[in-house]
C-alpha cells in the first residue's frame, strides 16, 4: 500500500490539491480504479474526493445514506469493501442503510469478504443493517472439502459477532434457496449419512438420543460463550430482527440465533420461509423464551402447525402489531389447505394488540373467537380474488361486522396471462354481492380501502367495471391498483349502482339543449346514425329525447322486432352494466310488445341467473299487452357442490315461481314457453327430495291455451305442485313436452288435468323404452286432433320393437284417435297409429320424417328401415286414406365424398319395388335438412360445393312421378357462412337448380328465406 502511495510524486499531489473541489471530481471521472486508489491514500482531501468518484462509479451516490455492496468472491486490486474501509478514516462515519449480498457458488470464495465485511461494520455506525448470501454461478469447480463449512461457519460468526456489537436498530439477515443447497454439499453429517449402511438398532437409538442431549448441552454452552465476548446487553440497540432462512437457524450457527434472542432487546421479529420446529431444535419454544416482551411479530411463509402456532403466539401478550401471511400452498382453495382451522381452545388473549395483519386463511380461524379483533384499530386481510366469490368464505367472514377497526383489503393472484381477467373476476363478484347481499355486508361492509395487486391494468380506471365493483364496499374511502391509486383518479370512488344504467345522466349542457329544440324528424333521422353507447346516453337527457330514442336503441341492439312486436332478451353468464334489461329499464315508455324470448345462461356458479331474474321480473311486469313468453334457461354443469347450495336453490325456486307467474297472471298472455329446467342441477333430483320442499305460491287462474316444458323438470318432487295447479287453473288446448329424461310422471299428470287436450307435441331427445307409454298417453286423450312426435331413434331396426319394415314387434294397444286431422311423426309410429280398424278417419294432414345416413356415418340410432316408405304409403292406399303428405328428408353427413349416397339413400327407403307400383301419394311440400355431427363452415372452402350431392339429390329426384303433386320445396344446407352476401349466393344457386327440376313448384324456400312470390307457407296444420 505504501508503495502505490509513493508513487504518486510530491509535485502531482501539490498540483492536484491546488485545484477546485468540483475539478478535482471532473478528473477522477476519468481515472482508472487504481489511480483513484493511490489517490484516495496520498492524503486526506484527495481521499474523500477519489472515493466519493469512486462510489458513484459504483452506485452509492451518497454513502452516509445508503450503501449496497455486492461480493463476488473475486480477488480485485480495489473493491467496493475496501473503499468503504478506506473511507471510515476520513468522511464517512455512520450510514442509515447498509446492504451486504455475498453471491458465492463455492463457500471458499467469500471468507476473506466476510472478515472485511465483519471490519466494516465495526467501524461504521449503522442505523439498519442486512445480510443476503445468494448463489450465483462461479467458474472455479465447486471444492467438497469437508472442512470448508467450518471455515464458512468461523468467518461468518465473526460477521455476525460484529452485528451484535454494532449499534444497527434494524437487522435483517437471508439466505436464498440456492445458497442453503450449495451449503449443504459440505455438510459432514449428509456425507456420513450417505457412507453408512449399518442397520440401526436399538443401542443405536440409545446413542442417537443421548448425542442429542449432549448436542443441547453443546449448545447451551455455545451461547453462554458468544454471550461471554459481547459487551454488556444495555448497549445494544437492536430492535428490529428480520430473518429468512437465515444462516443462524442452520443447526451449526443456531447458538447464535439463541444468543441474538437473549442479547439483543428485540421488539420487533419478523421471520420469513422455513419452520418453527424442526427435529433438533424448536425455535417456537426458545422465541418465547427469550423474547417474553415482543411487541411487532410478522410470520411470513412459515410452515407451523396450528397448535403449535397458537402456543407459540400465547407466549407474547403484550404484542402491538401482528402479521401472518400463509405459505402459498394454503391459498389454493381446490386443496385441503384452503383454510386453516385453529383450535378454539387455544387461541390466545391479545389486549394490547392494534394492528392485525392476516390472510383469509389464517383470519377465519381466529375469528371463531370474535374477542380476538376487539381491541384492534387496523386490520390488513390479504386473499386471492377469486375467494372474495366463495360463499363459504362469507359466512367464515361474518363477525367482521363488529369489527370497529379500520379494514384494509388486499386482493392478489389474477390469472395475469388472461385478458380482462380482472374485470371478469370483477363481474363475477358483483353478482356473488347481489345474489347473498346480507352476507356480504356482512363480511366486507366495513372495508375501508381496497387494494389491487399486481394487475398489470393501467387503464382500469377508464372503464365502467371498477365503480360498479367498488360500489360493493361502501366504506371504502381509498382505492389503489398497482402504482396508482384513486387519489389520482377519484371517479373511479363514484360508487353508480350496481345495475344503473350509467352512472349519473349526461349534464344538460348547451349543446344538448339546442339538439332538443331540433325538430321530430330531423332528430330521428340523427339517430341512425348514432351507436349503441350514444343512444343509451342520449335516453337519459330529457323525456322527449327517451320517447324518440327508445325505439331506435332497441331496434338497432336487435331487443325489439318492429314488424313482429317480439321482444328478445339475450343475458350473458356474468353482468354488464348496459345489457338489454338495462335498455329496457331506462324505458319511460315501451314499445308495443306481444312477445318474449328470454335466454338466462347458468354456469357453475348460479348467482347471475338469480340476479338477472330478479331485474327481468320488474321488466315483464311493464309488458302489459304481453300475448307469448318464452324463457330458456341453461344448463349449470356439476363440478362441485357450493356450500350454500340448499340456499340457492331455495332462492331461484322463489324467483323463478315469482317470474313465471308475473307471465301467466296478465290477462293477454296466451302462450308459455319455458325450455330447460328450473332445477340448478338436472342430474340432483333425488339429492333435493332430501331436503323439505319448498312452499311455491300456485298460480291464479290464467288465459293460457299453449303451454310447453320439460317434465323432468316443471313435473320433479320439487315444482310438480306449482305445474299441476297451473295446469288445473288454465284453459290449455295445446301442449310441447321436451323428454330429456327416462320420467313418464307426464304420462298419468297430463290426461288427469288436460283432458280436452287438441294439440300434442313430443319432443324425444333421448332413446327412451317409450312405445307403451306413448300408447297409453294417446288413448287417454281421445279429443287429440293435432299430434307431432319428433323422434328418430325408433327408425333404427336395432332399436326395440322395430323391424326391417318400420313395424314394431312389440304390439301395445293402438289408441282410436278418431278426431286426428294432423299427424307428424317416424315411419314406425305412424304404422302403428294405422294398426286398428278405421283408423285415423279423418287424417287431412301428415307430416312424414325420414333420416338417411351416409355409409361412414358409424350406423347412428334412427335410419329409416328399407322399404318404410313404400309400406307406408301402400297402408294410406289400403285404408282409403289420402291425405296431404309433407315429407321431411334429414340427411345425416360425415365424411363420405360420394356424390350418389343421397340418391341411394332415398331409394332404398322407398324401397326395391318398381315406381309404378307405388301408389301416387299427395305430397305437396318436401323439406330437405342436412345435419351433421361436425360443424359445416363455409369458410374451410366446402360452401356450396359441400352441398352438391344433396342439389344433385333435387336435381333427379323432383322430377319422379311421387313429386307430381309437389308445390313447395324447402332446402337447409345446414352450413355456416361468414357474411350475408356469401349466404346470399349460395342461396340463389341453390334456387335456380330447383327451379330447373320443377319450374311448376310455387314456393322455394332456402335456409329459411322466402325465394318465391309472397304466399301463404305449407306447413304442419
Amino acid at each position: 500500500m505504501i508503495d502505490v502511495a509513493t508513487s504518486c510524486s510530491r509535485t502531482t499531489r501539490r498540483m492536484l490539491l491546488d485545484l477546485p473541489d468540483t475539478l478535482l471530481a471532473a478528473v477522477g471521472a476519468w481515472l482508472p480504479d487504481e489511480s483513484i486508489l493511490a489517490a484516495a491514500l496520498s492524503c486526506r482531501r484527495l481521499n474523500t474526493t477519489a472515493l466519493r468518484v469512486f462510489f458513484a462509479r459504483n452506485d452509492i451516490p451518497d454513502p452516509s445514506k445508503n450503501c449496497e455492496v455486492y461480493f463476488e468472491g473475486e480477488n480485485v486490486v480495489f473493491s467496493v469493501l475496501r473503499a468503504l474501509n478506506l473511507a471510515t478514516f476520513t468522511f464517512l462515519h455512520s450510514t442509515e442503510r447498509l446492504s451486504l449480498i455475498f453471491l458465492n457458488a463455492d463457500l471458499s470464495l467469500g471468507l476473506q469478504d466476510m472478515r472485511g465485511a465483519a471490519a466494516l461494520i465495526g467501524r461504521l455506525h449503522i442505523d439498519s443493517l442486512s445480510l443476503e448470501f445468494q448463489c450465483s454461478i462461479c467458474e472455479n469447480g465447486i471444492k467438497s472439502e469437508l472442512h470448508i463449512q467450518k471455515q464458512w461457519n468461523t468467518c461468518f460468526t465473526e460477521l455476525w459477532m460484529a452485528v451484535l456489537r454494532s449499534s444497527a436498530i434494524s437487522v435483517s439477515v437471508r439466505a436464498t434457496w440456492d445458497f442453503l443447497q450449495s451449503y449443504m454439499l459440505y455438510s459432514g453429517t449428509i456425507l456420513a449419512q450417505r457412507t453408512s449402511s449399518r442397520p440401526v438398532g436399538a443401542i443405536t437409538r440409545s446413542l442417537t438420543a443421548l448425542r442429542h442431549r449432549m448436542q443441547q448441552l453443546d449448545t447451551s454452552m455455545s451461547v453462554r460463550r458468544v454471550l461471554s465476548h459481547l459487551p454488556p446487553a444495555k448497549n445494544s440497540r437492536l430492535a428490529s430482527l428480520h430473518i429468512e432462512n437465515g444462516p443462524i437457524l442452520l443447526p451449526a450457527l443456531y447458538h447464535l440465533a439463541l444468543a441474538t434472542f437473549q442479547y439483543c432487546p428485540v421488539a420487533a421479529l419478523k421471520l420469513h420461509s422455513g419452520t418453527l420446529v424442526a427435529k433438533r431444535r424448536n425455535m417456537a419454544n426458545d422465541i418465547g423464551k427469550a423474547l417474553p416482551s415482543l411487541a411487532q411479530l410478522t410470520i411470513v411463509n412459515v410452515d407451523v402447525p396450528s397448535d403449535v402456532l397458537c402456543r407459540f403466539l400465547s407466549r407474547f401478550p403484550d404484542l402491538t402489531t401482528l402479521s401472518i401471511e400463509a405459505p402459498a400452498e394454503y391459498h389454493d382453495s381446490q386443496t385441503g389447505k384452503g383454510l386453516i382451522h385453529l383450535p378454539r381452545r387455544l387461541l390466545p388473549h391479545f389486549n394490547a394488540l392494534t394492528e392485525l395483519s392476516l390472510t383469509s386463511a389464517y383470519l377465519v380461524g381466529f375469528l371463531r373467537r370474535p374477542e380476538f379483533i376487539a381491541h384492534v384499530e387496523r386490520l390488513n386481510i390479504t386473499m386471492p380474488m377469486s375467494h372474495l366469490c366463495l360463499p363459504q368464505l362469507l359466512d367464515d367472514l361474518a363477525p367482521l361486522k363488529t369489527c370497529n377497526a379500520h379494514i384494509c383489503l388486499r386482493l392478489n393472484q389474477f390469472h395475469l396471462l388472461e385478458r380482462n381477467s380482472v374485470f371478469m373476476e370483477m363481474q363475477h363478484c358483483i353478482d356473488v354481492a347481489l345474489g347473498l347481499r346480507a352476507k356480504w355486508l356482512d363480511a366486507f361492509g366495513r372495508v375501508g380501502q381496497v387494494s389491487l395487486v399486481p394487475t398489470q391494468s393501467s387503464l382500469m380506471h377508464l372503464g365502467t367495471t371498477l365503480p360498479r365493483w367498488l360500489a360493493l364496499f361502501p366504506a371504502a374511502r381509498r382505492f389503489t391498483w398497482d402504482e396508482y391509486s384513486s387519489d389520482e383518479f377519484p371517479r373511479v370512488l363514484a360508487r353508480p349502482a350496481l345495475y344503473s344504467p350509467g352512472g349519473a345522466a349526461p349534464s344538460r349542457s348547451t349543446a344538448s339543449l339546442q339538439f332538443s329544440d331540433l325538430p321530430d324528424d330531423i332528430i330521428t333521422t340523427i339517430l341512425d346514425f348514432l351507436g349503441t353507447q350514444g343512444l343509451f346516453n342520449l335516453a337519459l337527457i330529457s323525456r322527449r329525447l327517451n320517447y324518440l330514442t327508445i325505439p331506435v336503441l332497441l331496434s338497432n341492439g336487435g331487443i325489439w322486432d318492429r314488424e313482429t312486436s317480439t321482444c328478445t332478451i339475450k343475458l350473458d353468464s356474468l353482468p354488464a352494466e348496459r345489457d338489454s334489461l338495462a335498455m329496457l329499464t331506462i324505458a319511460l315508455i315501451l314499445p308495443e310488445i306481444k312477445q318474449v324470448q328470454v335466454r338466462i345462461p347458468r354456469t357453475t356458479y348460479i348467482y347471475p341467473s338469480l340476479n338477472h331474474v330478479r331485474r327481468l321480473i320488474s321488466v315483464l311486469e311493464r309488458f302489459s299487452a304481453l300475448e307469448s313468453a318464452s324463457i330458456h334457461l341453461g344448463i349449470a354443469f356439476k363440478t362441485h357442490l357450493e356450500a350454500h347450495h340448499v340456499f340457492l336453490q331455495q332462492q331461484w325456486c322463489v324467483l323463478f315461481e315469482r317470474l313465471v307467474n308475473t307471465v301467466v297472471s296478465k290477462p293477454t298472455c296466451t302462450t308459455l314457453r319455458v325450455q330447460g329446467s328450473p332445477l340448478l342441477y338436472p342430474d340432483e333430483v333425488a339429492w333435493n327430495q332430501q331436503h323439505p320442499p319448498i312452499p311455491l305460491n300456485p298460480p291464479p287462474a290464467t288465459n293460457l291455451t299453449f303451454f310447453g316444458f320439460q317434465p323432468s323438470g316443471l313435473l320433479s318432487p320439487m315444482f310438480e305442485p306449482w305445474t299441476i295447479a297451473l295446469l288445473r287453473n288454465s284453459k290449455i288446448t295445446a301442449m310441447r313436452l321436451e323428454v330429456n329424461a327416462p320420467e313418464y310422471r307426464f304420462v298419468d299428470v297430463i290426461p288427469q288435468t288436460s283432458p280436452h287436450l287438441r294439440e300434442l307435441d313430443i319432443q324425444w331427445l333421448l332413446a327412451p323404452e317409450k312405445n307403451l307409454r306413448i300408447a297409453k298417453l294417446l288413448s287417454l286423450l281421445p279429443q287429440l286432433e293435432k299430434l307431432r312426435m319428433s323422434s328418430l331413434f325408433a327408425d333404427s331396426s336395432e332399436s326395440e320393437g322395430a323391424t326391417a319394415s318400420g313395424k314394431l314387434t312389440i304390439s301395445p294397444p293402438a289408441p282410436h284417435l278418431r278426431n286426428l286431422k294432423a299427424l307428424a311423426a317416424s315411419v314406425p309410429y305412424i304404422n302403428h297409429l294405422l294398426q286398428t280398424p278405421n283408423a285415423l278417419p279423418v287424417l287431412q294432414t301428415l307430416e312424414i320424417s325420414v333420416l338417411l345416413a351416409s355409409p361412414d356415418s358409424f350406423s347412428p340410432q334412427g335410419i329409416t328401415p328399407p322399404g318404410g316408405l313404400s309400406a307406408l304409403f301402400n297402408t294410406l292406399h289400403r285404408r282409403g286414406l289420402s291425405p296431404v303428405i309433407i315429407l321431411t328428408l334429414i340427411f345425416r353427413a360425415a365424411w363420405d365424398r360420394d356424390p350418389e349416397w343421397p340418391r341411394l339413400a332415398f331409394d332404398a327407403a322407398i324401397g326395391p319395388a318398381d315406381e309404378d307400383g307405388i301408389p301416387h301419394p299427395n305430397i305437396v311440400a318436401l323439406k330437405v335438412k342436412i345435419i351433421s355431427p361436425y360443424t359445416r363452415s363455409a369458410s374451410s372452402g366446402v360452401g356450396y360445393d359441400s352441398s352438391a350431392p344433396f342439389v344433385g339429390f333435387l336435381r333427379d329426384r323432383l322430377r319422379i312421378s311421387m313429386f307430381r303433386t309437389l308445390n313447395e320445396v324447402s332446402f337447409d344446407d345446414g352450413i355456416e357462412y361468414k357474411s350475408d352476401e356469401q349466404m346470399r349466393g349460395a342461396v340463389q344457386a341453390i334456387c335456380e337448380i330447383i327451379r330447373g327440376a320443377r319450374p311448376d313448384v310455387e314456393g322455394v324456400w332456402v335456409n329459411g328465406k322466402n325465394q318465391t312470390r309472397p304466399r301463404d307457407r305449407i306447413t304442419f296444420a
